[in-house]
């Protein structure tokens, strides 16, 4: 699966990363208590290996390891939040899934553990991601992201410290102090979410050892041959999936206000503690659980009275049982036996297959906000992409392709046409709910009337302009060239703020 990345949107992207108040994506694992899905690693297996050989294709020969590791994040990566693996996790009918069906997807937000959220945490406006099964730890589909992404920032800042001289074990440690470090400060997390999730930790740090295994340490993922680099060894996610991913197991760290609408919830499940699933659940992970390079950096940053102690935090402590200490259990099990080949072909050609069944969807696009030079205004228009035929998406799913506008304002109207990619909700109705991130490029014909804003009435202008979503938040800029009508000027600086796409 390609993903195209320009440039520019990408630069603004990350302009606006850099100022607005961004939150990573959460997730709810009590929820699924008492839930048997299917283990996803084998076809999760199957679609990152199969990214992993389209890498080793596009670079070619000549082409060092690393060249091939950093293609194969880019097909990993996108610039921020939500990333391939998490995306297509949650809408292929190859992952079981919780929620999954349509009727599931609509009742969740007013089930699961953020129900009670803040309505003024902005950062908890973003899709709550669904919970799958990995090599028997239930996680949220949010981790695979940090663990393509933050585990590549983390990646790149271990071979940092060891240019400057550290050695491996040092540059993890360093690593990974800076990983906690912008958890607990940074955009993501602590500080404008208000959760600090250790589960998230665990799978930055899992990510970093997952890049540095492609090429280094004993076993690498990949090797060199007469015909180019080949796939050594297969990825398997459960080398790296620990018990920690599960946030219904590892304490999550929570700010005192979203704390006080969390726990309320959090009680409800005290009287799970004594049930047979979850008692087999938790000895399944008591044998498997060690004591981690990210929970000796969180233990660390306790101690200091940066962060409140995270056992406070555990359902454990909150119906007033002995939680388990963050550095006891014992070490984790060797590595899974491997899926066999043809099994894990038959499941790539299933992935491939899935791929080619996407049919083109039109969703229905909303926005409302202040632009010049139409000053108060709206808009509506469609736009065309190729989807799964049977993905319910009103959780999270991906729109990318051709888009038409239609809008009018106090002071103009306009019709654009344009090329967009789009993460979104989608309602019953078939129009986005929630813009969750998107960027279009689109090229614009606008006719002013009474009153607009830094424009002459009764004058038509053509240009290209550059459409933002952040977090529902719609922003849009450009440059038109006047074409008609009086008080010619060239050119003027056309923007909007507001909701929508």
């Amino acid at each position: 699966m390609t993903h195209h990345r320009p440039a520019l949107p990408g630069l603004v992207l990350a302009m606006l990363a850099a100022v607005l108040p961004v939150g990573a994506l959460e997730t709810d694992q009590y929820i699924t208590w008492g839930r048997d899905l299917r283990d996803s690693a084998p076809v999760l297996n199957a679609w990152f290996n199969r990214e992993l050989q389209a890498a080793i294709d596009e670079a070619g020969e000549p082409a060092r390891c690393a060249d091939v590791t950093a293609r194969y994040q880019a097909r990993l990566r996108f610039l921020f939040i939500i990333h391939p693996p998490e995306v297509w996790a949650s809408s292929s009918s190859l992952v079981d899934r919780y929620p999954g069906t349509a009727e599931e997807e609509l009742a969740y937000p007013s089930e699961f553990l953020y129900r009670n959220r803040p309505a003024l945490n902005i950062t908890l406006w973003m899709p709550f991601t669904p919970t799958i099964q990995v090599g028997g730890v239930l996680i949220g589909t949010d981790k695979l992201s940090h663990f393509v992404s933050v585990g590549w920032q983390l990646h790149t800042d271990y071979h940092t410290e060891l240019a400057k001289g550290a050695s491996p074990e040092e540059a993890v440690e360093r690593a990974v102090a800076t990983g906690l470090k912008s958890e607990r400060y940074l955009l993501l997390g602590y500080r404008t979410s208000g959760v600090l999730s250790l589960s998230d930790l665990e799978s930055d740090v899992q990510g970093m050892l997952f890049y540095r295994d492609l090429c280094e340490g004993p076993s690498p993922a990949l090797e060199h041959s007469e015909e180019g680099w080949r796939i050594a060894r297969p990825v398997d996610l459960r080398r790296y999936v620990t018990p920690e991913w599960d946030e219904s197991y590892q304490p999550q760290v929570f700010r005192p206000g979203l704390w006080k609408k969390v726990r309320p919830v959090v009680e409800t499940y005290c009287h799970w503690l004594d049930d047979p699933w979850l008692t087999a659940r938790r000895e399944d992970y008591a044998a498997r659980d060690g004591f981690t390079i990210s929970e000796r950096a969180v233990l660390e940053m306790a101690a200091e009275g940066k962060i409140p102690d995270p056992l406070s935090f555990s359902v454990e402590s909150v119906c007033g049982r002995t939680p388990r200490p963050l550095d006891g259990g014992a070490s984790p099990l060797p590595s899974p036996r491997p899926i066999p080949e043809e099994r894990l072909l038959r499941l790539q050609s299933e992935v491939e297959a899935e791929e080619a069944s996407r049919r083109f969807r039109a969703v229905g696009l909303w926005e409302a906000g202040w632009s010049t030079p139409q000053a108060l205004s709206g808009s509506v228009g469609v736009m065309a992409s190729r989807a799964f035929p049977d993905d319910p998406c009103h959780l999270l799913c991906e729109f990318m392709g051709p888009y038409l506008q239609l809008g009018a304002g106090t002071g103009g109207g306009r019709f654009s046409v344009g090329w967009g990619r789009l993460w979104t909700d989608v309602g019953r109705s078939g129009f986005l709910r929630h813009a969750y991130m998107g960027f279009g490029f689109r090229a614009t014909a606008l006719r002013t009337w009474h009153d607009p804003v830094t424009a002459p009435d009764s004058a038509t202008y053509v240009g290209p302009e550059l459409e933002i979503s952040i977090d529902r938040v719609n922003i849009v800029l450009g440059a038109l060239r006047q074409t008609a009508g009086p008080d010619r000027r060239d050119w003027i600086f056309s923007w909007s703020l507001g909701l929508g796409f």
